[in-house]
């Protein structure tokens, strides 16, 4: 299902690789998929493009986490906290197991 998605998707991607709703319905697919290499990388043209919401970079930080990509997820939960919600857990639970992984 996310596979024909995601073929379909790339047509239309090609033609407008800059339209946030196209990317952001093939991240989903990816992130269905978990190829985590494309999912980062759309992500990052949500930034690239101005489209830093709480959502964005919350979603970031996670797959960074979810990548093994420790310091890069520490490095997003701490912007999301600084910028979003310095209160929200689930992002100090989940920049508490990067830590971890790094041994700080």
């Amino acid at each position: 299902m996310f596979n024909n998605a995601i073929l379909n998707a790339k047509k239309r991607h090609a033609l407008y690789e800059n339209d946030l709703k196209l990317n952001s319905f093939i991240a989903q697919a990816y992130l269905g998929v978990r190829d985590m290499s494309w999912w980062l990388s759309i992500l990052r043209c949500f930034f690239k493009l101005g489209h830093d919401t709480d959502y964005n970079r919350k979603n970031l930080a996670w797959s960074y986490l979810n990548d093994s990509q420790w310091q890069r997820a520490v490095d997003n939960y701490i912007i999301h906290k600084e910028i979003y919600q310095d209160g929200n857990s689930l992002v100090y639970f989940n920049m508490s197991g990067s830590y971890l992984k790094l041994g700080k």
